[in-house]
């Protein structure tokens, strides 16, 4: 993905709570960040002001 088209999501998308818990009903170990960009960096981060998103946040 280009950096100039993109977009930060506005919360977890659908397909990612559906991938968890097929994923968990199959009793499959599986990746954390399925169907959500990712953005990688050469240099530091600023991550004083991000929202932590919990486990126990998902339903």
């Amino acid at each position: 993905m280009e950096i100039e088209i993109y977009n930060e999501l506005k919360g977890i998308p659908r397909e990612t709570f559906e991938y968890y818990k097929i994923q968990n009903e199959r009793g499959n170990r599986f990746g954390l960040f399925p169907f959500i960009p990712h953005l990688f960096s050469i240099g530091d981060v600023e991550i004083k002001n991000v929202e932590t998103i919990t486990w126990n946040q998902l339903e």
